[in-house]
């Protein structure tokens, strides 16, 4: 590029129908050679193309340190904003390049500079993708560790316990990260959406640092129930082992054995009635945990509930006034298996 740049008679302001002027598009590939023949001829380094970009947001994006470098040093404006109001910290935080993180900060970007397409910050884009150095490096420069993302309610350290991601989770709870902060639509904790999706390490280490096991959403779901409708048997077993009330309920009446019943993981139900969970607990329909498991075809939940004595024959109340047995149930549903073992149950046999 910089040879066609030497012996042709394209003009440094050249630029694409959409805008894009060579500077932009020799920043974008890494070509610092060009980049530095251009801005010795004079070109603008913050022009822009149509969408908004600039070379050093281009460049940054890539993780082209040199070319970050060279503009910087030719006074490019480190906190433009630029198509769909990201920035060049923005970009390279949510892309992981640490170097260039670095390097714009070490010139002035502004850490906690919110983006106005979904008015998140920098630390919140590192956080969600897992970028673990450019967390560590943004928050060596003093960004907001508690900082709530406007767009979806969400905090840094609640983003990085959804996906898993311990090294940041580990990162922002050394800087202080608030464990308890209430997040999204119903006020959910990092811990409940780790327990949710089964983040084992992530759940032990919200918990060691003094998260409340017991904290529920707005709809009453605690993080035991959440693990134990998924079947992550380890999030269970290290929940329950922090003290968790087993047979906390919802706002309509289920507790964690309700829905691991419903949902067929019977190691989980075996964990819970271990703790002691009440085997004949109705939800407030009126609806028994053997019944949910019989009507969903759980011969092993079946089995599990019946082992630790409950009553085959109680029959859930319905909204209305109906009335269903356990069998009845199973009948209704042509779980053969599940009538066979509650039948055989009933008589004894």
């Amino acid at each position: 590029m910089l040879a066609l740049l030497q012996h042709t008679s394209l003009p440094v302001d050249f630029a694409r129908t959409d805008g894009a002027t060579l500077l932009i598009i020799a920043s974008e590939s890494g070509h610092r050679g060009v980049v530095e023949a251009l801005l010795e001829k004079g070109v603008e380094v913050d022009k822009a193309c149509e969408y908004g970009y600039t070379a050093l947001f281009n460049a940054s994006q890539n993780g082209h340190l040199g070319v970050v470098e060279t503009l910087l040093d030719e006074e490019a404006v480190v906190d433009k904003v630029c198509g769909d109001g990201l920035t060049a910290l923005y970009a390279a935080s949510l892309a992981g390049h640490v170097g260039v993180v670095e390097a714009l900060l070490g010139e002035g970007a502004e850490v906690d500079k919110v983006c106005t397409d979904d008015e998140c910050t920098a630390l919140y884009a590192a956080s969600h993708e897992g970028h673990v150095g450019v967390v560590e490096a943004l928050l060596g420069n003093g960004a907001e560790v508690n900082k709530v993302c406007s767009d979806d309610r969400h905090t840094t350290l609640y983003i990085a316990s959804d996906y898993g991601r311990m090294g940041v989770v580990k990162a922002l709870l050394r800087k202080g990260a608030e464990v308890d902060t209430e997040c999204a639509e119903l006020d959910e904790t990092a811990l409940y959406v780790a327990s949710y999706f089964g983040h084992l390490n992530v759940v032990e280490a919200l918990l060691r640092d003094g998260a409340e096991v017991d904290k529920a959403r707005t709809d009453g779901s605690t993080s035991l129930y959440a693990a134990s409708e998924h079947g992550h048997m380890g999030v269970v077993e290290a929940l329950l082992g922090k003290g968790a009330v087993v047979d906390k309920a919802r706002y309509d009446g289920e507790t964690a054995l309700h829905a691991a019943s419903r949902k067929g993981h019977a190691g989980v139900v075996e964990v819970l009635l271990g703790k002691g969970a009440d085997v004949d607990k109705a939800c407030t329909d009126g609806v028994t945990v053997l019944h949910l498991a019989a009507l969903n075809g759980h011969v092993g939940v079946v089995e599990a509930l019946l082992g630790e004595g409950a009553e085959v024959d109680k029959a859930s109340t319905f909204r209305g006034g109906g009335r269903e047995t356990p069998l009845q149930a199973a009948t209704r549903k042509g779980h053969g298996a599940v009538e066979e073992v509650l039948t055989r149950h009933a008589t004894g046999r």
